[in-house]
C-alpha cells in the first residue's frame, strides 16, 4: 500500500507499522527488527544479526578491477548492437562502413580499437569528429558517446 511517500509494511510479529519510502527506514520498526530478530534466531537455532543497509551513490574501488572484456564487431555488420558492450575490437576483412550502434542507452561510451578495413560513417547516427567519414586505423582507439539517439565521438 503507498500513500504519500509512506507505506505500511507487514512484519514477522504480523503489525502493520508504518515505514519511510523507499530512502530508508522509520525508527518505529526498531522493536519489530528485534521481534523478527529473535524469531529467525528460535527458527534456525543460531542468533541472527540484521544490518541496516544504506544506499549511496559514490565511486567504488575494488581490490581487483572487475573483467571488462571487448566484443569482436561482426563482420561485415554495419549497425553492430552496443547493448552491454562499452569496448569493440574491428576484425574486418573487408571494407565494412558502421552507420549506427544499436540498443545503446544515453551516456554509454563506446571504445573501438581500429582495424584498418572499417569506416565510421559520418550521418544521422554517428558524429565523428571531423564532421566525414573516418577509416579506423589499426591499433588506435576511437571513443563515442550516446546522446540521445546520436553517437558523438570524443574530440
Amino acid at each position: 500500500m503507498e500513500s504519500s511517500g509512506n507505506s505500511t509494511k507487514n512484519l514477522a510479529s504480523g503489525s502493520k507499522q508504518p515505514i519511510q519510502n523507499q530512502f530508508g527506514l522509520g525508527s518505529s520498526l526498531t522493536s519489530d527488527v528485534s521481534s523478527v530478530r529473535n524469531e529467525l534466531s528460535k527458527i534456525s537455532g543460531k542468533r541472527i544479526e540484521i544490518v541496516d543497509e544504506v544506499l549511496f551513490q559514490g565511486p567504488v574501488t575494488f581490490a581487483e578491477l572487475p573483467y571488462q572484456g571487448f566484443s569482436i564487431l561482426p563482420l561485415s555488420n554495419t549497425t553492430p548492437s552496443a547493448l552491454n558492450i562499452t569496448r569493440f575490437k574491428a576484425a574486418n576483412f573487408a571494407a565494412t562502413s558502421i552507420t549506427n550502434f544499436l540498443f545503446g542507452q544515453d551516456g554509454q561510451e563506446i571504445k573501438i580499437l581500429g582495424d584498418g578495413s572499417t569506416t565510421i560513417t559520418h550521418g544521422t547516427f554517428i558524429k565523428t569528429n571531423t564532421a566525414a567519414n573516418k577509416l579506423l586505423v589499426v591499433d588506435k582507439v576511437y571513443t563515442f558517446t550516446l546522446f540521445s539517439v546520436v553517437w558523438i565521438e570524443n574530440a
